[in-house]
């Protein structure tokens, strides 16, 4: 087949495949096939932040919060939890909510909030979430990091995770590799997809 004239390609056509690997272009009308040009060019860097939202923003992410929930895996949360009653779980009473931003769209969430009311509210519990579609590009790590400082900064004095559950093999990865250490076993804890039990894990690091 004779490939078209360089001189006739013409239209660069954006997708998500050729941000990664190249330019997509078409040839004039009438030309008989789509050409694909690779370039050896690193993408441009995405843009990642975090910023602290209220509870009326919280459809940004509620279609995080919905298929992690749905999967019954690591949240006690009813797997059926609708959008008002997962707003008011994600945005308890005293509990600072962030999102995090890539592009400018929300992919991530983390909550802040005492672990217990009164002599307890020097230490907090702390959740978070990430969209599946980004998974493996260190925003988890990002989400780790900021919510450490930030419980720091809201001038807490560690952090207790209620409920790690003992098949989030994830999940306990990171929180050991920044400090967190099993300081309780709970048997049988968790309703695992709601098939059956499975132990979960209380989960505490000093933050002085």
């Amino acid at each position: 087949m004779r490939h078209a004239p360089v001189a006739e390609l013409v239209d660069a056509v954006d997708s998500k495949s050729a941000v990664r690997t190249g330019v997509l272009v078409r040839v004039r009308p009438g030309a008989p096939f789509l050409c694909f040009m690779h370039f050896h060019s690193r993408a441009a860097p995405m843009s990642f932040e975090i910023r602290e939202a209220t509870a009326d923003q919280f459809e940004e992410v509620w279609p995080i919060f919905r298929e992690v929930v749905r999967t019954g895996e690591t949240y006690p949360y009813p797997m059926d939890t609708d959008l008002e009653e997962a707003r008011a779980l994600w945005f308890a009473p005293g509990a600072r909510v962030y999102f995090g931003y890539l592009d400018g769209v929300a992919v991530a969430s983390r909550y802040i909030v005492p672990n217990k009311p009164g002599l307890g509210a020097h230490v907090c519990n702390t959740g978070v979430m990430v969209d599946a579609t980004v998974r493996g590009q260190g925003l988890g790590k990002k989400m780790m990091d900021f919510g450490l400082e930030k419980a720091k900064e809201l001038g807490f004095k560690a952090i207790q995770l209620n409920l790690v559950v003992s098949t989030n093999g994830a999940s306990l990865e990171i929180c050991k590799r920044n400090g967190f250490q099993i300081v309780g076993t709970l048997p049988g804890a968790f309703h695992f997809r709601g098939e059956r039990y499975v132990d979960a894990y209380v989960l505490y690091r000093d933050l002085s």
